[in-house]
């Protein structure tokens, strides 16, 4: 899908993300810290060229724990340097000292930042967010000026809050299976099917969201929107498609049963595949994002709360 840009009179500038993983640097945000006591060690990590499963499956193999016995708050891409968390379910009496003896000396590769103790292991989702740092190479010597006339111009309305490629696979193909996973036409394991379908929940929504700005109606209310927290914020959402999603009403209801109707697809196929649905905020504000200029190109900085991706914003600036 071609997503439409929010700044399609501005101009952007020719620019690479991710040429090393060390260019692209995240860390997540603890949804809360660990307390200090409790059968589970969480370990803090910053490593590049493993994915967040890789390094799962390293612990699970490394400590002799079943996979249910390590947990994590989010997964991130292995072209990155990442920093993020996980749980070990080792005990109340297993030395901390002796879990970082064993990292250090067979996963080399891992840098331990702290060890803490927790009552309850990390769960996909208890993180508030993203600390991102990410270089773009670019030969543009016009791309700061570009980067901030752009940044002028969305601080105030916000990114959209698109969901990125990543989400689709890198044959672009994940959306198109967990449709056809919905429609009954193709069968998966229950993980693999889950992960499709919710891809396919992702594109609906991008489609969604690419419609309506280019209805221009991204910073416009429509009658019958569903906000997030108070209707003075504007902070309206988009949905994604399931029984437990809450309906948008009037016009705005008839906009999203429109995308419904063109896919062939009800709320009933998504019932019967056991996707609950919701809404996603459709904008990103990010009020902390800077723009310097480096050696090689830029450095972007900027939180982003969870489930929201940074390729979506940096798309804004690239062409």
């Amino acid at each position: 899908m071609k997503l439409p840009y929010l700044t399609k009179n501005l101009p952007r500038f020719i620019g690479e993300i991710k040429v090393l993983p060390e260019h692209f640097e995240v860390e997540e945000v603890p949804l809360y810290p660990a307390c200090g006591e409790g059968q589970h060690i969480y370990v803090n990590v910053t490593r590049k060229n493993y994915n967040t499963k890789e390094i799962a499956f390293s612990l699970k193999k490394l400590f002799c724990v079943s996979e249910c016995d390590v947990g994590c708050a989010g997964l991130k891409d292995k072209n990155a340097q990442a920093t993020q968390t996980f749980s070990l379910s080792l005990g109340v009496t297993y030395e901390q000292d002796r879990a970082v003896e064993l990292i250090n000396k067979n996963l080399p590769d891992l840098t331990i930042n702290w060890v803490l103790r927790h009552k309850n292991k990390l769960k996909t989702g208890h993180l508030l967010g993203n600390k991102f740092k990410i270089l773009v190479t670019t030969d543009d010597p016009q791309a700061l000026k570009k980067s901030n006339d752009i940044y002028q111009q969305l601080g105030g309305i916000g990114f959209a809050n698109y969901f990125g490629p990543q989400r689709f696979g890198s044959k672009g193909d994940n959306a198109i299976n967990g449709k056809e996973i919905l429609l009954g036409n193709k069968k998966k394991s229950k993980k693999t099917a889950s992960f499709l379908l919710s891809a396919y929940q992702s594109y609906l929504f991008n489609l969604w969201l690419a419609q309506r700005i280019t209805d221009e109606l991204y910073d416009e209310q429509v009658e019958g929107d569903v906000y997030h927290g108070s209707r003075d914020e504007k902070i309206y959402t988009g949905p994604i498609f399931g029984p437990k999603m809450i309906e948008a009403q009037s016009i705005e209801k008839l906009r999203e049963e429109s995308i419904l109707t063109k896919e062939e697809v009800t709320i009933n196929h998504f019932k019967r595949c056991h996707c609950a649905g919701g809404r996603r905020i459709a904008k990103l504000k990010i009020p902390d994002l800077q723009v310097k200029q480096m050696a090689r190109g830029l450095s972007f900085t900027f939180f982003l709360p969870k489930g929201a991706y940074a390729t979506s914003v940096l798309r804004e600036f690239l062409v």
